[in-house]
């Protein structure tokens, strides 16, 4: 019989073979070998995804089969004893409202107590209650909590306390890499730390910010801003982005119902950064509006026009126009064209 060379490797290096694995198949290493029977509990990464307790990806998650996805993520994070993760990551699938309670939980306890430094949480869900994520209000938490190793955090259909804003700027110092996608939080204002590099936004609502606008209060470090609108939600008070001059890229896009005036003003303002990308169904409509309006725009260098018809009247007329308040233009890319 040959010798089992892979369980021979120090922990870490099978600590990195584990994360490479969903939690499921990571635990059910367990049973290769005395040698790997708590090898998983101190991994490093964890990947805990409904999917790999659905019979048919394609259906909504049967009762039986979310009892043991619960059994199992409550197990898990009970033995888990990893002072603290490199990576964390939750997908789940929610139906009902108590299985979203019993998600929010999850996410909670988990970033209390294992204190990842990555943490990526996805929820699909057909209830009225979204997962949510409590974090400690302001001021910040004490030195060694959960948001002080935080680096990335990347939201997918979370509803966020309306502390949320607070305890990213004050309670995770070094956090560089935000995504906020279709969360239900209370944004008026976002203010980014100071070694904040990439903040992205698509979707985010919430009723009560309709009126106030959004304010995005950039730091010294924020190099890249993608921003997803759809201007019933910031329509009535635009956006605003201040204390940014240390972004080079920017990634805009407009979709939806057609922008009011206030709000399309708001977006081209965001435009002067070195490279620029401009999409979505209402981002000619704005250029169209506001091309006279235009200022120069003397620090584009690249810019990419995604997902527009050139075939309406007046698109062609607005991209010239546009271009020529873009005298230091090197590279132009149309995509994703009806010419």
């Amino acid at each position: 019989m040959e010798a089992d060379r892979l369980s021979a490797l120090p922990d870490e290096l099978l600590h990195n073979v584990l994360s490479f694995l969903p939690a499921s198949q990571a635990v059910r290493s367990s049973v290769l070998s005395r040698r790997w029977r708590r090898l998983w509990r101190s991994a490093p990464c964890l990947d805990v995804d409904i999917h790999d307790f659905v019979g048919n990806p394609n259906h909504w998650v049967r009762m039986e089969e979310w009892e043991k996805f619960a059994r199992f993520t409550d197990t898990l994070f009970l033995l888990h004893d990893a002072p603290s993760l490199d990576r964390l990551r939750l997908h789940f699938m929610v139906a009902m409202d108590p299985q979203a309670h019993q998600c929010s939980r999850w996410i909670t306890d988990a970033v209390a107590r294992l204190r990842p430094a990555a943490l990526e949480v996805d929820v699909a869900n057909l209830c009225k209650t979204q997962p949510r994520l409590q974090p400690p209000p302001p001021p910040p938490p004490p030195a060694g909590s959960c948001g002080r190793r935080l680096r990335i955090l990347r939201l997918t259909c979370v509803s966020l306390d309306e502390g949320f804003p607070g305890w990213v700027r004050a309670g995770c110092p070094a956090l560089e890499d935000l995504a906020l996608a279709w969360c239900r939080v209370a944004l008026r204002e976002i203010a980014c730390g100071a070694e904040l590099r990439r903040l992205a936004m698509e979707g985010c609502d919430d009723p009560l910010c309709h009126a106030s606008g959004l304010a995005i209060v950039g730091g010294s470090r924020l190099a890249s801003l993608s921003l997803t609108f759809y201007p019933w939600v910031y329509n009535e008070g635009g956006v605003r982005v201040t204390e940014a001059e240390s972004v080079v890229r920017a990634s805009i896009r407009v979709a939806g119902r057609e922008a009011n005036a206030r709000f399309a003003e708001s977006i081209w303002k965001l435009f002067d950064v070195r490279h620029l990308e401009l999409s979505g169904s209402q981002m000619m409509a704005i250029l169209r509006k506001e091309s006279k309006k235009f200022q120069t725009f003397h620090n584009i260098r690249t810019l990419l026009i995604g997902d527009c018809d050139m075939k309406i009247n007046g698109n062609i007329q607005a991209l010239g126009l546009f271009l020529q308040k873009t005298p230091g233009l090197q590279r132009l890319t149309l995509q994703h064209h009806m010419l």
